[in-house]
């Protein structure tokens, strides 16, 4: 592999949809010094050979199975070599100067370990044409904000900053946030090997969703900031908006497109990333929101989704390994838990 500054690490999951704009608004970046590397998690679509036969300056490694986003990028920033990490899910295209605008802050800014950028919403719709059998995919680019940042509320839940609202002044400004959102977030390698944690970067545990909040809120524990660049622009086609809603209604009709899986780890792994990451403090501090969040998810798995009641008996035992996750997180500490409060909005 070649010398660069910056490491494209890209996860594959029969992304045929998507992968071609993708590596095409990467390789039309101003930018040039970077490297793509694909970690296929054994689609089945003709993925891997639409990237060979369209670019075959990106390097490819093949899994057997699919071993989830999180191990997959694990696999990606531990070939890398390069002073900087972007994690970009297929279904992203860049502006041509989003690399070089990015780059540019973190150079000016070695306090920070990951940056994003304003990432608007993208709609990739279905049409067809006569006397064509296969289908065809075009991207439609809107100016309702995706995310700019992560943010993260006294219950504990995450959220992408700013998704569905027009864009705005409000996101016109560089600013601190939480941290950076996994579809897009460019990491200071120096930052990545600060919190590794038993050879883990995103947790593999986790496999799939909230691993980037885990990651930012350990970025956070260990004095690195993260920022929001307002004029590194990105576009995303999201498969899961959010799920939080005007009424309870529209709550449940959302969550109720998402796959029972999903809901399960994103379940899950709230909870184990608040054994691994939470000051005591900061919980009593913040009991009353946490306890209605719990009281919820209870409601919820009471009447709504039984089938997260295997939760109850799954995280009892990883709880021994999360306790030393923990032990190995917060022993290196930086922030103290006040300082960290300020972040539960």
């Amino acid at each position: 592999m070649k010398n660069v500054k910056l490491t494209i690490v890209i996860v594959t999951w029969n992304s045929k949809n998507y992968i071609y704009d993708a590596l095409g608004s990467i390789m039309n970046q101003t930018y040039k010094d970077f490297m793509v590397m694909i970690i296929d998690n054994n689609s089945m679509d003709g993925t891997v050979n639409i990237i060979r036969d369209n670019y075959p300056q990106a390097y490819i490694i093949q899994n057997v199975k699919n071993s989830g986003f999180s191990r997959a990028n694990n696999q990606g920033i531990k070939l890398s070599k390069s002073e900087y990490v972007l994690v970009m899910n297929p279904d992203v295209i860049l502006d041509k100067n989003f690399l070089s605008t990015l780059i540019s802050f973190a150079d000016n800014h070695r306090e920070a370990g990951s940056f994003t950028g304003k990432i608007y919403k993208l709609t990739h719709e279905k049409i067809s044409e006569e006397g064509r059998s296969e289908e065809l995919h075009y991207n439609s680019k809107s100016d309702t904000i995706d995310a700019a940042g992560l943010t993260i509320k006294k219950d504990r839940v995450a959220a992408n900053r700013g998704e569905g609202l027009p864009d705005s002044e409000i996101f016109t400004q560089n600013e601190k946030i939480f941290g950076a959102p996994g579809c897009l977030a460019l990491y200071r390698r120096q930052a990545l090997m600060d919190i590794e944690n038993q050879n883990e970067f995103f947790d593999e545990i986790f496999f799939a969703y909230k691993e980037d909040v885990d990651l930012s809120w350990r970025l956070k524990i260990h004095g690195w900031d993260s920022w929001y660049i307002s004029s590194a622009i990105a576009y995303h086609n999201r498969s899961f908006p959010a799920t939080e809603r005007k009424n309870i209604f529209q709550t449940l009709s959302a969550r109720k497109k998402i796959p029972k899986k999903l809901r399960y780890l994103s379940f899950r792994n709230q909870y184990l990333m608040m054994v691994k990451n939470e000051k005591i403090s900061n919980i009593l501090a913040h009991f009353p929101h946490i306890f209605m969040k719990m009281a919820k998810d209870i409601l919820l798995m009471l009447f709504v989704e039984p089938f997260q009641w295997k939760n109850i008996a799954e995280i009892p035992k990883l709880l021994p390994v999360y306790l030393k996750k923990r032990k190995i997180n917060l022993s290196q500490a930086k922030v103290s838990a006040k300082e960290m409060k300020k972040w539960f909005i």
